[in-house]
């Protein structure tokens, strides 16, 4: 269970499952869900929540990259850094992502709109298989992140 200094010791699930083992806010409606994955070996980041929702709703909706992210840390530097590894960096990189497309859409006025259903359906839509296994996948979702496809997939 995620943020173990929060619970107490007897807190379990109650029908445990290894590959349901989603948690709030990733298994509420309305949201965008990503599980984290190596981007240089194409692999599941091992503590990467698993879906579906305990009701059979495909989450999580893709992976994004969660481990060993590099970034610039301030233009000035112009140093490359490594970013933290975890599922928090593939969220922050699915929110960059959510921000472009609302740029797009309403500061833009390409589509006003632009919510987070829609942003999910496009950033599903763009999505890209990395592993030969079938999608959707409760470790994966539909692929993995891919920011250009989706804006590919607007396209028509």
């Amino acid at each position: 269970l995620p943020i173990r200094q929060f619970l107490g010791d007897n807190t379990r699930f109650s029908r445990p499952d290894p590959e349901v083992i989603l948690c709030a806010p990733a298994n509420a409606r309305g949201t965008i869900t990503v599980a984290g994955y190596n981007h240089l070996d194409n692999s599941l980041y091992v503590e990467s929540s698993r879906g579906y929702t305990r009701k059979g709703r495909i989450q999580p909706d893709f992976a994004a990259p969660a481990v060993r992210v590099s970034g610039l840390r301030e233009a000035v530097e112009r140093a490359a850094v490594r970013a933290p590894g975890g599922t928090s960096v593939g969220a922050a990189l699915t929110a960059g992502a959510a921000a472009l497309f609302l740029e797009w859409g309403i500061v833009r006025g390409n589509y006003y709109g632009m919510n987070t259903e829609v942003i999910r359906q496009i950033l599903i839509r763009g999505a890209r298989t990395v592993v030969d296994i079938a999608y959707p996948n409760p470790a994966w979702g539909w692929g993995v992140l891919d920011i250009s496809r989706a804006f590919e997939a607007l396209r028509g």
